[in-house]
């Protein structure tokens, strides 16, 4: 019996919790019904693709942007023929000239 009050106390507090709204730290609930959407960060989902699974979404026409990380000597070198040449020590400082409404894949 005492098992079975632990078990319901802990349900009880799980589904309190799935309950609470989510609030970002350091705004309160009030602030975030102001707050448009674009300012609250959304950590975006990073996955990992082959290169055969990049040549068939471009096969099938997909938009995604391709920027090679590598210096400009090499991407003069050898590139995708739709790479963009953002050398990886300039991503944050170009990070404006990246989509936000397409799929990124960086080599």
């Amino acid at each position: 019996m005492k098992n079975l009050n632990f078990i319901t106390t802990l349900f009880i507090i799980l589904l309190a919790c799935m309950l609470i709204p989510a609030v970002p730290p350091g705004l309160s609930a009030e602030e975030q019904k102001d707050t448009p959407p674009t300012v609250i960060e959304k950590k975006p989902e990073i996955s990992r693709t082959t290169p055969k699974e990049l040549r068939n979404r471009l096969f099938m026409g997909e938009d995604v942007m391709i920027v090679d990380v590598r210096s400009l000597e090499e991407y003069n070198t050898q590139h995708i023929v739709t790479a963009h040449s953002i050398p990886l020590n300039e991503i944050e400082a170009r990070i404006k000239e990246f989509p936000l409404d397409r799929d990124i894949i960086f080599y």
